[in-house]
């Protein structure tokens, strides 16, 4: 895939045509030979399609990758896309929303608005390959890359000079997997435009996992019944392949929900934190003990017992090559 990008910008940039022309090569590459390549990255479920401009040759390139849910086009939604820098020294793959809806929408605030939509998209999200910073495609105030720039949420920078094909599809599929994290709390468009004038209008919003979100509405319904304990039963449809096609059919199941005892599961957890400990407790004696240090292994100490303010729950002992000795402190977190 690295190839195709690299040669894309070589010829798009050399080309001294101010029009789309769809016979030149350039065209054949970002329009069908880069989204195969990512469709055998990313698999058929999404749609995978580009843009050099409708007429005039646009100044910043793309690639969108589309779920026909949260986005069917570059407009309105959010997707993730392919976007080149207008200079052609490099590409950035975001994750995005569409600007022109923004447009149209909030009109002479919609950079103001978009940004902040970014923003609290960006607090629900974490990751170490992407940046949140702002993104630059070497654009020109009020220009449609201007807008672009801003409807980004978190990005990585590709320079033209040095493309790994490993790093790009790894990077491509890491993405994917945040774009469905998004996903699984924003099923469709309407939700999308209802968090959008959640947060425009001042109001916390915070995007649930799939998970939480049924825990969520597990508790409501059970507040609402005014009940100690309920039953509540979900409906999924389950497709099933058949000769003729496919047919969907109802699966129920019936789950017990019942208030939180919070005196009961206070005694819980501290049993588990300290079960926890003693756990801790004996590995640490025992590792000491294996390497030779007896005494150490007798001065490893559960502080947590006596004070928990020190900031820890065990101390513990190491020796580094030399033979010194010096302390470990060690705070345990424990679950069931």
């Amino acid at each position: 895939m690295d190839h195709l990008f690299r040669r894309f910008m070589e010829l798009y940039m050399a080309d001294d045509d101010k029009l789309v022309d769809k016979e030149k090569e350039y065209y054949r590459i970002l329009h069908h030979d880069i989204p195969n390549a990512i469709r055998r990255v990313i698999g058929s479920d999404y749609i995978v399609k580009a843009s050099c401009g409708q007429g005039n040759k646009s100044r910043y390139p793309w690639i969108g990758i589309f779920d026909g849910t949260l986005a069917k086009s570059a407009q309105k939604g959010l997707y993730v896309v392919y976007l080149f820098r207008s200079d052609l020294k490099g590409f950035y793959l975001s994750l995005h929303q569409g600007f022109t809806y923004f447009q149209e929408r909030f009109g002479a605030s919609k950079y103001k608005a978009i940004t902040k939509i970014a923003d609290a998209f960006r607090d629900q999200l974490e990751s170490s390959t992407f940046s949140k910073e702002p993104i630059d495609l070497v654009s020109n105030k009020g220009d449609l890359g201007y807008g672009y720039e801003h409807a980004n949420i978190m990005s990585k920078y590709y320079p033209s000079r040095s493309l790994d094909p490993e790093e790009l599809s790894a990077d491509l599929e890491e993405m994917m997997g945040a774009f469905e994290s998004v996903k699984a709390s924003i099923t469709n468009l309407q939700e999308y435009e209802n968090a959008i004038e959640s947060v425009h209008s001042g109001k916390d919003v915070s995007f649930l996992s799939a998970d939480e979100a049924d825990q969520v509405i597990k508790k409501n319904i059970l507040e609402a019944s005014k009940q100690e304990e309920i039953d509540i039963t979900s409906v999924e449809e389950v497709p099933i392949p058949t000769r003729k096609g496919r047919r969907t059919i109802y699966k129920k199941t019936t789950e017990k929900v019942k208030k939180t005892d919070y005196l009961a599961k206070a005694e819980q957890d501290l049993e588990t934190g300290a079960s926890g400990e003693r756990l801790v407790l004996r590995i640490e004696k025992h590792r000491l003990c294996q390497l030779g240090r007896d005494d150490l292994a007798e001065k490893v100490k559960w502080v947590a017992q006596e004070r928990d303010d020190v900031g820890y729950d065990v101390l513990s002992y190491d020796v580094d090559e030399e033979g010194n000795e010096y302390p470990v402190h060690i705070e345990v977190k424990t679950t069931t």
